[in-house]
């Protein structure tokens, strides 16, 4: 299954928070999809989130391969992990675990990530929000 949403051009400052709070979804094995979907419900053996962005325009998806039996708990827990993400921003242990940029601009593991601030706690709504609006655009592939 797949879910996508119209993502920030290249040009637009907040691709960097969003970037984060993408990461923090469905970038890795620690992030939010996969340890729910996959570890705690065994709902699907991939599962993850990604952008892009481009000149005019961008995109956010998230994918994940499940049984069609399982398809529609799969949706249930996918809509509930963006909806948090999307309401209320990435937790301080997360943003703990985040890469920094360095002083040559190059990203480094470190405790503090700058673009992640607008991401943790109320301030999250101005940067990550406005791109998911779950109940009028999200589709599954197939249905």
């Amino acid at each position: 299954m797949a879910w996508g949403w119209r993502g920030p051009d290249r040009g637009d400052p907040r691709r960097h928070a969003l970037a984060i709070g993408v990461h923090v979804l469905g970038g890795g094995l620690s992030s939010r999809l996969f340890q729910t979907v996959r570890e705690d419900r065994g709902l699907a053996y991939s599962v993850f989130s990604s952008m892009a962005t481009y000149s005019d325009a961008g995109v956010v998806s998230v994918y994940a391969g499940t049984a069609p039996e399982r398809a529609d708990e799969l949706k249930r827990v996918v809509a509930h992990e963006v909806g948090e993400v999307a309401a209320n921003g990435i937790t301080e242990a997360e943003r703990a675990l985040l890469p920094a940029k360095d002083s040559r601009g190059r990203y480094s593991w470190a405790s503090k990530a700058p673009e992640a601030e607008c991401l943790v706690s109320g301030p999250a709504k101005a940067c990550w929000v406005g791109w998911f609006h779950w109940t009028s655009t999200s589709r599954s592939c197939g249905q």
